[in-house]
C-alpha cells in the first residue's frame, strides 16, 4: 500500500477503482483521478457542494454523495449535545468526473453504490433504498416487522452484487 498526500493537504475521505489502473479519490475540496494505478494523479473540477464519497461503475459513469456530513455513529461515541450528521445530495457523472449532475433522492443521503448503470443502493435518513432505473426513482428496500426498518448509525452501503448490498 502506498500513502498519498493530496497536493491541497486535504484529508482524503473516499477512494474507488474500477480497474487496477483507473481510480478516483475525494476529500476536503479535492477530487483526483488516476489512469496508472496511483502513480500520478490529476485534479478534477470540484462540484458544489463538495463531494464526500465516490462510487464508479466504469471509467466514465460514477455516483457521489456531496455536502452534508459523514455519520460516525457506531464508530465513535457521540459527545453530549452533538448535532446528528446531515445528509447530502446525490450526484452522477458520465464523463469520468469532469461534470456532475444532481439526481433526485430521499432526504438525508449518506452513502450510495451501484452494481451497474441501472441498479443501485442508497443509505439516507437511517433507511436503505434501491433503484432499478439509474437513480431516477428510489424504493424503500428493507422493511422491518413494524413497517420500516431504520439503521440510525448507517455509515456505508457497499454493493455486493446485482441484488445485494452490505451496510
Amino acid at each position: 500500500m502506498t500513502e498519498y498526500r493530496a497536493p491541497t493537504g486535504a484529508a482524503l475521505s473516499s477512494v474507488d477503482f474500477v480497474t487496477a489502473s483507473r481510480g478516483w479519490v475525494v476529500g476536503g475540496s479535492t477530487i483526483l483521478t488516476t489512469a496508472d494505478g496511483g502513480g500520478s494523479w490529476q485534479p478534477l473540477p470540484e462540484p458544489c457542494p463538495l463531494v464526500r464519497t465516490v462510487h464508479f461503475i466504469s471509467p466514465a459513469v460514477g455516483f457521489a454523495v456531496a455536502g452534508g456530513s459523514r455519520p460516525l455513529a457506531g464508530l465513535l461515541p457521540a459527545p453530549a449535545g452533538a448535532i446528528p450528521p446531515a445528509g447530502g445530495v446525490l450526484l452522477t457523472t458520465d464523463d469520468g468526473g469532469l461534470r456532475w449532475h444532481r439526481l433526485a433522492a430521499p432526504a438525508g443521503v449518506q452513502t450510495v453504490c451501484f452494481t451497474d448503470r441501472e441498479r443501485g443502493w442508497l443509505g439516507a435518513g437511517g433507511r436503505i433504498y434501491s433503484t432499478l432505473n439509474g437513480g431516477r426513482s428510489w424504493t424503500l428496500a428493507v422493511r422491518g416487522p413494524y413497517g420500516t426498518a431504520r439503521f440510525p448509525g448507517l455509515a456505508e452501503v457497499e454493493c455486493a452484487g446485482p441484488g445485494a448490498a452490505w451496510c
